[in-house]
């Protein structure tokens, strides 16, 4: 019996060590794989945009002017109006302007073109003096050899209010006097001539100590890309002060303006892009070796 006893003994020892050598043995759990890249999700349109966004808005700050008779460059504000035409197909813009807080020196347009793999543009429309040079990352860029601003009196028109608000009512109803029409077409087999349509909001306002009480920049835009900009401002003079308007294009189209139905404003068809422009800069953006582009 005792011997019995003993060998049970020995088989339940044996047993149980050898449990433990089997626990002992077992793989330890293997970390999961990372994902394929099939299923990571992509990028929301929301992340998307705002990868656009911050791209736009470094690379317009690349750009500054030289105007004569500043102390420092003219540098870009924040956008003032983000833009899509469907029309054109560009996708995403952004409009602002080199400024130092009074009249703008250019209006700065950048946006990429039509489709998946389609090109990154910027264009300069001149507002500043003569003289005026744009400058890349502190490098000369590009000098206008034409300039184009003329501002007229506006007729028929009011003195200009004592309060911001009620001079921002009377430039208003100033802008909605005018009709533009934009002949647009990359083709001459593809030309359309297209009413525009103004922005109610101005995409800019500012004013100059002794020459101008107040101004305002508003767009007439294809969808809600600014294709023309017209400049009314309340001007200090001898005389007084009394409001003058000039247009400024905003693409390289043939354009037209009429005030109360009857002609004030035209530019040509202008298909002339990068250091050829003489008077409004169009071409492809260059990105930085390190910028990484939507």
């Amino acid at each position: 019996m005792l011997g019995f006893q003993a060998a049970r003994v020995a088989v339940v020892s044996c047993l149980l060590l050898h449990g433990v050598a089997i626990q002992a043995d077992e793989p330890k759990p293997v970390p999961a794989s990372p994902p394929a890249a099939a299923d990571i999700a992509a990028p929301s349109e929301t992340d998307l945009a705002s990868e656009r966004m911050k791209f736009m808005t470094e690379a317009v700050a690349r750009y500054s002017a030289v105007v004569p008779g500043k102390d420092k460059p003219l540098t870009s504000i924040p956008p003032c109006l983000r833009w899509n035409n469907p029309i054109s197909g560009s996708s995403d813009g952004i409009v602002t302007v080199l400024t130092d807080g009074g009249r703008p020196a250019m209006i700065v347009q950048f946006f990429k073109t039509k489709g998946a793999n389609g090109n990154w543009v910027h264009e300069f429309a001149v507002t500043g003096p003569q003289g005026l040079k744009l400058q890349k990352d502190g490098q000369d860029f590009w000098e206008p050899s034409e300039f184009i601003l003329a501002f007229k009196d506006v007729p028929d028109a009011p003195e200009p209010a004592d309060t911001p608000a009620r001079r921002l009512a009377q430039m208003r109803r100033i802008a909605e006097r005018f009709s533009l029409t934009d002949h647009h077409g990359y083709q001459d087999n593809q030309i359309v001539p297209t009413q525009l349509r103004l922005l109610s909001t101005p995409l800019y306002r500012y004013k100059e100590e002794g020459k101008i009480t107040d101004g305002v920049l508003f767009a007439f835009v294809m969808g809600t890309d600014p294709e023309c900009n017209v400049l009314i401002e309340a001007q200090q003079d001898s005389g007084g002060t009394r409001y003058r308007y000039a247009f400024a294009p905003m693409s390289i189209y043939q354009l037209e303006a009429e005030l109360d139905g009857q002609p004030a404003w035209s530019i040509e068809r202008r298909k002339i892009f990068r250091e050829a422009c003489r008077k409004y800069y169009a071409g492809s953006y260059q990105p930085a070796p390190a910028e990484k582009v939507p």
